[in-house]
């Protein structure tokens, strides 16, 4: 696995928290 493609991971994760985060809250 490249770091880039580590890095795009966690960023699609922590914007997936932050929808979830919007409609939970």
């Amino acid at each position: 696995m490249r770091i880039g493609d580590f890095a795009q991971v966690r960023i699609t994760e922590a914007r997936e928290h932050e929808l979830v985060g919007e409609v939970v809250g």
